[in-house]
């Protein structure tokens, strides 16, 4: 009975450990997020949005798009200018209204790579290729409208494969007089440029974003035409920007260069008027020469008067330093759209091994010695 049970045991031993199935137990976490090449991409004016869990589709596992907003904050900010993720990629996948409310509840306000729209999320088409090596196609980045928004797909990894980047492609985009943006910068500068205000009174003309309630505080741009010279160009303070004639101290407000495509706050003259980016809960007095005979604002859906806007989308983000690192001294700006990678590990069997041999590998020597003293 006594070799039965050791021979047992050593089946155990040496069988147990390769028929045993891995079982998920947890997810991985990328450190880059939040250690050097996180903090490094937040300060150029990346973004940091969604894509679920590795492994996982979002529109059928709803729980995965409150996990990985939760795994984004824990690991960094969403952006510069909040700290809450508000973009979401739902990889090709269709926007109904169930995967609609889940996205809003968690405080998501763009969706990017779907099908299907809803009137309370701003939808996003990946309409400017990729920038893979062979496949990026610059005559379609060439062919774009004024004011457009162009995403541009990037991954770095397929599997074990390393993708191999267009360098010439690349090169002529970095040299292109547009926006470099984000999804999430690109839609809060038209909301603040859209809420903007102006008041002429003499020979000054002021202009103000209210504060909103949105959870990014982005700046946004408008165009003033009026007739007349500038004479300077003031920030000023208020306590009611709802009153632009209460009394403020002024400082003289930043300019702009023509060359400038990364949003910024500022200014720079134009033909019969001038071009300001504005923070909301800010004020701007313009003083001119003369009296002009009319004055008027216009929104503008892109920054300092370029052409349009261009954003990298990193799709499938599991390891920044992967993603990024052929990046690093580039001009142009990345939605990186996250995914927890998974791990896959020995979950309770592990312990199950250890307390076995334990038990097993004393049976089994004593029952071979008293083999060999018989």
């Amino acid at each position: 009975m006594e070799a039965r049970a050791v021979g047992i045991s050593l089946c155990i031993i040496l069988c147990f450990p390769i028929f045993s199935p891995a079982v998920l137990a947890d997810w991985e976490s990328d450190s880059w997020l939040s250690n050097i090449i996180g903090p490094e991409r937040l300060s150029f004016g990346d973004e940091f949005g969604c894509q679920g869990l590795e492994g996982i589709d979002a529109t059928d596992e709803m729980w995965a798009i409150g996990s990985c907003k939760e795994y984004l904050m824990d690991h960094t900010n969403a952006s510069r200018w909040g700290e809450t993720p508000i973009s979401f990629g739902l990889d090709g996948k269709k926007l109904d209204t169930v995967v609609a409310n889940e996205l809003v509840n968690e405080g998501f306000q763009i969706v990017g790579d779907t099908i299907g729209q809803d009137s309370r999320i701003q939808t996003i088409e990946m309409n400017g290729g990729s920038l893979e090596k062979k496949v990026a196609n610059i005559s379609l980045l060439q062919s774009f409208e004024e004011n457009t928004l162009v995403s541009i797909e990037w991954i770095a990894r397929i599997h074990d494969l390393r993708v191999r980047e267009d360098k010439d492609a690349i090169s002529w985009l970095e040299g292109q007089p547009v926006w470099f943006t984000t999804w999430g910068e690109w839609k809060n500068h038209n909301s603040s440029s859209n809420s903007a205000n102006f008041s002429s009174k003499s020979n000054q003309v002021d202009v103000w974003i209210p504060e909103n309630n949105n959870s990014w505080k982005v700046p946004g741009t408008v165009k003033i035409l009026f007739a007349g010279q500038i004479i300077s160009v003031l920030s000023v303070c208020s306590n009611n920007l709802q009153l632009p004639e209460d009394p403020c101290d002024n400082t003289t407000y930043p300019r702009l260069s023509i060359d400038s495509r990364h949003l910024e706050v500022g200014w720079r003259s134009i033909d019969g008027g001038l071009i300001v980016t504005i923070n909301p809960g800010e004020r701007v007095s313009i003083e001119l020469s003369a009296i002009p005979n009319s004055t008027s604002i216009h929104p503008m859906t892109t920054f300092n008067g370029l052409h349009h806007s261009v954003t990298i989308v990193g799709m499938h983000t599991t390891n920044l330093f992967q993603w990024s690192s052929d990046f690093i001294e580039s001009p142009l700006r990345f939605t990186w759209l996250l995914v927890r990678p998974s791990s896959e590990e020995l979950g309770l069997i592990i312990p199950v091994i250890a307390i076995s041999t334990l038990i097993a590998t004393p049976l089994a020597i004593r029952y071979l010695l008293k083999r060999d003293d018989n």
